[in-house]
């Protein structure tokens, strides 16, 4: 079932989608931000930004989200 819920107010563009069952929550990447999506509502509520991570390899740039699969 399909219901279009309007505009999502998240900054730029919606690059990835990721539906968790349990607890019914809606993930959204945006090109600067990770988020969640009211499934009722369609507002966007921002998680944190893209920014620098850590790792085994030093640290490593999220300054883009293209081609999340």
């Amino acid at each position: 079932v399909q219901t279009v819920v309007g505009p999502t107010g998240a900054p730029g563009t919606t690059y990835g989608l990721a539906f968790a069952p349990v607890g019914s929550t809606l993930y959204a990447a945006t090109s600067s931000q990770l988020g969640t999506i009211n499934t009722s509502t369609g507002a966007f509520t921002a998680l944190g930004s893209f920014g620098t991570a850590s790792g085994p390899l030093g640290p490593v740039v999220l300054d883009r989200v293209v081609d999340l699969n």
